[in-house]
């Protein structure tokens, strides 16, 4: 059986091949459970690929999307994700202000947090941080972004 701890040495690989430059948290405020989560950060993600890509943005190859992971923390607490991506810096504040629009009709008492990265092992350190409890739910709270791409 494969442990938490490999599992954690697995994604922390997997997060250093993604090469994100970004990690963008997805607050809410709210008590609510991991599948919950995981669906909003899905349509977040859809709607932004949306807005950034155009209405066609489903028909656009899959490399054009929005790509990364999120790790979903404290469900039924005060839910959150943190979510390693690579953003287009050209975009960079056309994207911020998209997202948190996007965010505040998803989540009105949510908020969406941007913070570069300068050192991608910390950061990618930083979000598998709650993986080290044996509580913590890989299948449930670990979000690949290309779930939510239906291909063309």
């Amino acid at each position: 059986m494969i442990t938490n701890r490999q599992l954690r040495e697995q994604f922390n690989i997997f997060g250093q091949q993604l090469e994100p430059n970004t990690v963008l948290t997805l607050t809410t405020h709210q008590s609510w459970n991991a599948e919950k989560m995981k669906n909003l950060v899905g349509k977040f993600f859809g709607r932004l690929d949306r807005k950034l890509l155009g209405s066609a943005w489903l028909e656009r190859p899959v490399e054009e999307r929005t790509d990364g992971v999120a790790f979903v923390e404290k469900p039924n607490v005060n839910v959150h994700a943190h979510c390693l991506v690579k953003l287009d810096i050209d975009r960079w504040h056309h994207t911020l202000r998209a997202s948190m629009d996007i965010w505040k009709k998803l989540c009105p008492s949510g908020r969406v947090h941007f913070e570069p990265i300068c050192y991608p092992r910390e950061a990618i350190d930083y979000c598998l941080k709650e993986t080290e409890n044996d509580n913590y739910k890989f299948d449930d709270q670990i979000i690949i972004l290309r779930e939510f791409h239906p291909q063309p």
